[in-house]
């Protein structure tokens, strides 16, 4: 599709400087990891405060992304928080945080790619070297049964749920056309 030839070409990507400017996103990331044991609690903080700083960061932030005319996709955003901090903290108060926060845009869409945990545990073994604390079978279970509830709380957020047990074509091809239709309204 030409929108996305034109937004991957773009000058501009709002992710790349916020791993080596935000001291609390590599924290957390550490954290993950498992060698830095850390509450559910200071999870949802210190995301919370990556996901300000990557709003508002004047050199690669979405608010400054978004003010030039460009479009922004995020791969996570305050939903990954809801679900998975919410599973071992208060989920009001992480939902709360997040959605009465002034310094956090509420997205245009949420793209959910759905795939139960058995065949997300296998993608996962058989492309990477190593994995996160969530990363079991058990635990995938869990954080996608999150993400349903999640989204029941949700009603009045744009939440488009996609099987991503079918072939990258066939995702892809119902991505561009949520994304597509997404355009033509807000046109």
């Amino acid at each position: 599709k030409e929108w996305v030839e034109k937004f991957w070409n773009l000058p501009m990507n709002t992710g790349t400087w916020r791993y080596y400017d935000n001291c609390l996103y590599m924290f957390a990331f550490l954290a993950l990891s498992g060698n830095y044991k850390r509450s559910a609690s200071e999870f949802a903080a210190m995301f919370l405060a990556d996901r300000i700083f990557h709003n508002v960061n004047p050199k690669c932030g979405i608010n400054q992304a978004l003010e030039k005319g460009f479009d922004v996709i995020s791969d996570r955003y305050y939903y990954s928080s809801f679900a998975y901090q919410g599973m071992d903290s208060d989920i009001d108060w992480v939902m709360n945080m997040n959605l009465n926060c002034p310094d956090i845009r509420k997205p245009d869409l949420c793209i959910f790619l759905d795939l139960d945990a058995q065949s997300s545990k296998s993608r996962i073994d058989n492309n990477r070297a190593t994995v996160e604390i969530f990363e079991q079978t058990e635990i995938l279970n869990k954080i996608r049964n999150k993400f349903f509830d999640v989204f029941d709380r949700l009603k009045d957020e744009n939440i488009k749920i996609i099987d991503a047990s079918k072939s990258v074509a066939e995702v892809s091809a119902k991505i561009f056309d949520v994304v597509d239709g997404l355009k033509e309204d807000l046109n």
